[in-house]
């Protein structure tokens, strides 16, 4: 799928339906992405000669609560098609004297977090949540570099006695996992930008074996679906991904399964408490080093 992206396909398709000034419009975001991404609203009507209420019934005709939402969803399409020496050179950009190390990737990580909270929806999260902890059997799906979430949400769900595999390459052994899956069992994928082409190919497997699907992506733009989908954005500064967003997503999914199988989850902790005692694996705090 293009991945510069959904979006852009999306006000393509939209184009018959549109009027003469939104034609206009569309025309000009298609063409002049950068321009869309760094321009106000009032900026962009006077480039293109369209009122700024009718640059916000523009984006509100696409499903966006006003211009930002357009303006976001605009910049993420264009930051997923940068390539790792493009993302290099923009994280090289001078800062300002007075500006820490620190400050763009806390300040990028906000805003991610900020929108994660614009895109939740209590009832997909109940969904997911719900088709979670009713599953036989998990299999949570990542590679690269959302091989790390995925091996952190299976420890998750495995601390809370979740019967949960994982799969952090897509290999023949990873088909062979979801084969192995139950009529009851659930797949969890997760895949951000750049989208990769294997984990839509075992993602597509899986619906084609008809196997549930929870998919952990980054926006409604993405070329992955799941039966249920959830959203956390990862606009990064850098040629490394950040998953700030990903990882309050998936905390706040284990808090609420946990809290929906309370008395397997305290069952499951209890038995690992006395496995921990046991065995001595954590050194109390008055052995530790002053």
């Amino acid at each position: 799928m293009d991945t510069a992206h959904d979006i852009l396909a999306l006000i393509r398709g939209r184009l018959p339906q549109m009027t003469r000034n939104q034609t206009k419009l569309a025309e000009f975001v298609l063409k002049e992405q950068q321009a869309v991404v760094f321009s106000t609203v009032s900026e962009l009507a006077e480039q293109t000669g369209i009122s700024p209420a009718t640059i916000v019934r523009f984006a509100q005709s696409l499903c966006f609560e006003g211009f930002n939402g357009l303006q976001r969803e605009v910049r993420w399409a264009l930051r997923a098609e940068l390539r790792g020496p493009e993302r290099f050179r923009e994280a090289r950009k001078p800062m300002r004297r007075s500006e820490s190390a620190l400050g763009p990737a806390i300040k990028q990580e906000l805003e991610n977090i900020a929108a994660l909270q614009d895109y939740h929806d209590p009832k997909t999260l109940e969904d997911a949540v719900r088709m979670l902890s009713d599953a036989s059997q998990l299999l949570v799906i990542g590679s690269r570099s959302t091989a790390s979430l995925a091996n952190h949400f299976w420890f998750a769900l495995n601390k809370a006695g979740l019967a949960a595999e994982r799969a952090l390459t897509v290999d023949t052994f990873a088909y062979e996992q979801v084969h192995r899956l139950d009529d009851a069992g659930c797949v969890v994928l997760i895949g951000f930008p750049r989208y990769l082409a294997e984990l839509a190919r075992i993602a597509k497997y899986a619906s084609d074996a008809g196997k549930r699907l929870v998919v952990i992506t980054d926006s409604p733009f993405s070329p992955f679906r799941g039966d249920v989908t959830l959203y956390a954005p990862v606009v990064s500064s850098s040629f490394v991904a950040f998953h700030s967003a990903p990882l309050i997503l998936i905390a706040t999914l284990m808090s609420e399964i946990a809290a929906d199988r309370t008395e397997r989850t305290l069952d499951a902790l209890d038995r690992f408490e006395k496995l921990a005692e046991r065995h001595d694996l954590f050194k109390p705090a008055d052995q530790r080093e002053k």
